[in-house]
């Protein structure tokens, strides 16, 4: 049986922050993982909020996108 834990406002507004800037770029989610050298599967994860990600993992993907991670770690003015 899978574990379901519930995601942390912290990965949430991170998920949906690299989810944001994705799109924004019109990039898949194939495309970011072949830039960010992080896989399709952790990415989904994160945009979902499912998932916590190493430091690593998230200056990675920041990096990727071309931002710094307090950008991705700002909660978006219509969450708060």
């Amino acid at each position: 049986m899978k574990n379901q834990r519930t995601a942390s406002p912290l990965n949430r507004v991170f998920g949906l922050n690299v989810k944001r800037a994705r799109y924004d770029r019109r990039w898949t989610q194939k495309m970011l993982e072949e830039k960010s050298q992080v896989s399709h599967a952790t990415i989904s994860d994160v945009e979902t909020g499912n998932r916590g990600v190493s430091l690593d993992i998230a200056v990675r993907i920041a990096r990727a996108l071309g931002l710094s991670l307090d950008v991705l770690l700002k909660e978006p003015p219509s969450a708060r």
